[in-house]
């Protein structure tokens, strides 16, 4: 897509809600998305369900964008969502 990371992160500021947190304190939470970009919605999801209490959160994706110039373990290393695997060249 053509949005900046900082485009992507005003978009999703505030963008999520977790309505009934009592259900999800302390679970282990997996998020699956279809493309991996800039790592922005996984990240702004994670946050907002680690606020509200949950365990670890975890992060499955189906592809990522071709040259994206982030390294992912370095990326992950800042935020909140751990990624499950990274397999080079995908």
């Amino acid at each position: 897509t053509t949005l900046t990371r900082q485009a992507r992160l005003r978009n999703l500021r505030k963008a999520f809600e977790i309505r009934r947190p009592q259900d999800l304190a302390e679970k282990r939470i997996l998020l699956v998305d279809d493309v991996f970009t800039t790592g922005t919605t996984l990240n702004e999801c994670a946050k907002t369900l680690r606020k509200a209490g949950t365990g670890p959160v975890f992060a499955l994706t189906l592809a990522r964008t071709v040259d994206t110039g982030l390294v992912p373990d370095r990326l992950f290393a800042e935020q909140a969502v751990q990624p499950l695997t990274t397999i080079a060249g995908c």
